[in-house]
This record gives C-alpha cells, structure tokens and sequence, in this order.
C-alpha cells in the first residue's frame, strides 16, 4: 500500500501546477490507474494536466 501512495506522490509532482489543494481524491485515483494502464511515468502528465 505504501508503494501505491510513493508512486502516487511521484506522479502527482511530475503534473505541472499541482497542489494539495487542487488536487482532488478522484484526480488521485485516475492518475494513479493511468499509470497501472500504461507503465509509463511520462503519460501521465500528457493525459492529466490540472
């Protein structure tokens, strides 16, 4: 589980803009099956930029 939210944290400071605040739970969870999807650190910030 631990592994799930560094992955998650990683991702979320590779997406330009991103905060905290902004960022919501759901944001979170597309995010983190986007990258379960593809394998692929740098798709995720082309597909989701805040």
């Amino acid at each position: 589980m631990a592994r799930r939210y560094a992955v998650l944290n990683l991702l979320l400071w590779m997406i330009p803009n991103a905060s905290i605040e902004i960022t919501t739970v759901q944001k979170k969870a597309m995010c983190f099956l986007c990258f379960h999807e593809s394998k692929s650190i740098v798709t995720v910030p082309r597909r989701f930029r805040l």
